[in-house]
């Protein structure tokens, strides 16, 4: 952000809370850019924080432009609300990589609150300073939706695809169970269940990438991260980005979505939970799953944490059941692949019972294995100076 601009936003209200905007839009831009998990909920926030900012500047911009008393307490209150938010936002990107990936629920849990507190701060902004700007985005959308609808068939660029996991193993039911149910003329709904760290998401990939799918569904296969959605409108939004759909009106994005699914494909909307675990938004959720499998010839897969399906679509029979933690055979096969810790170390067993064979358990322990001696690390795990202690020594 250049030096001129930030000055710009110094003037807003003529106070100095307001000079420091684009500071803080740069404090939180960065520490997004840091965050470890979560990584594209945080940089979404950050670019809205911006965007709201960058609107704020280019209405007091203008000549005719006089700031009132409610316009100058307006970007006070939204300065102090972004300075919560930088400094939460901070709190997360501190945290060490471990950290990151043990609290990725909850971080997920307080980015989404950050998000609602910039809607709240900004819709009370914009009803008591009654600023016109709301005019402006509101012709923008209009021309926006009427150039889309003018398009019958968008261009879809080429995705890129998550690549199969590097280290898989355990999951060859669930794997073939998934595929034999996707393979099919008739369109499949597959949801992957299972508590935190069990390896959906994993599965997910090394089923989107099973020979079988690629030759049934070639280019037409999307993986969908869902990690910041918090609202239908949202979704689809994360479904647009995906997709390359250049429109904020949400009839448009539909239309797209039809014109570009329209089958044989196959959509994996990963950490669905993210869409879908607040009761006030699980009915608007599920009905963009219900439109989703209105589209001729899609099939769907989903990842969610816990045990229960939404509804909104008719999951195909047999369901796969909750993924479970690994067995010891297979436990001890993905540490040592990431380990080159050998079979036969004493450490070994012990160093699996701390990770209750839950599978990202297993990946966190195994990769500081490859820096420090079994012994050590066995040591600073059964002491809970670096792991949470219950159950077991490592909590997911």
């Amino acid at each position: 952000m250049s030096l001129a601009l930030a000055a710009n936003v110094a003037d807003i209200a003529g106070q100095g809370p307001a000079s420091a905007l684009f500071s803080v839009c740069d404090i939180i831009s960065n520490s997004a850019n840091v965050v470890r998990f979560n990584k594209e909920a945080a940089t979404a926030l950050a670019t809205r924080i911006r965007d709201i900012v960058s609107a704020l500047t280019e209405e007091h911009g203008s000549e005719d432009f006089k700031p009132s008393p409610e316009w100058t307490a307006g970007i006070n209150n939204f300065k102090c609300a972004l300075d919560t938010i930088m400094q939460d936002l901070q709190s997360i990107s501190r945290q060490t990589f471990l950290a990151q990936a043990l609290h990725r629920e909850r971080d997920a849990g307080a980015i989404r609150a950050m998000g609602q507190r910039v809607r709240d701060v900004t819709a009370l902004f914009m009803t008591k300073a009654r600023i016109e700007i709301l005019d402006h985005i509101q012709v923008l959308n209009t021309a926006l939706e009427s150039a889309t609808n003018a398009v019958t068939a968008p261009s879809v660029p080429a995705q890129r695809l998550e690549p199969p996991p590097p280290y898989y193993f355990g999951r060859t039911a669930e794997t073939e169970s998934a595929v034999t149910m996707l393979d099919s003329d008739l369109p499949a709904y597959v949801a992957i269940l299972g508590g935190p760290g069990m390896g959906k998401t994993s599965l997910a990939r090394a089923i989107l990438h099973h020979p079988t799918l690629v030759t049934r569904f070639g280019p037409k296969s999307y993986f969908v991260a869902c990690d910041a959605a918090d609202s239908r409108m949202t979704l689809l939004s994360l479904l647009s980005s995906a997709l390359g759909i250049a429109t904020s009106s949400g009839s448009a994005t539909r239309m797209a979505l039809t014109s570009i699914l329209r089958g044989p494909s196959l959509l994996v909307l990963d950490n669905f939970e993210s869409a879908w675990e607040s009761p006030e938004q699980r009915q608007e959720t599920e009905s963009v799953l219900g439109f989703l499998a209105g589209i001729h010839g899609v099939s769907i897969m989903i990842t969610l944490r816990g045990s229960e399906r939404p509804h909104g679509l008719p999951w195909t029979i047999p369901h796969l059941p909750p993924l479970a933690t690994l067995g010891s055979t297979f436990a001890c096969q993905l540490f040592v692949a990431i380990s080159d810790i050998d079979e036969a170390n004493p450490d070994l067993s012990k160093l699996l019972a701390c990770t209750d064979h839950i599978p990202l358990a297993i990946v966190l322990l195994a990769n500081l294995a490859q820096y420090e001696s079994s012994h050590t690390l066995l040591a600073r795990a059964t002491a809970g100076s670096t792991f949470d202690a219950a159950p077991g020594c490592l909590q997911i």
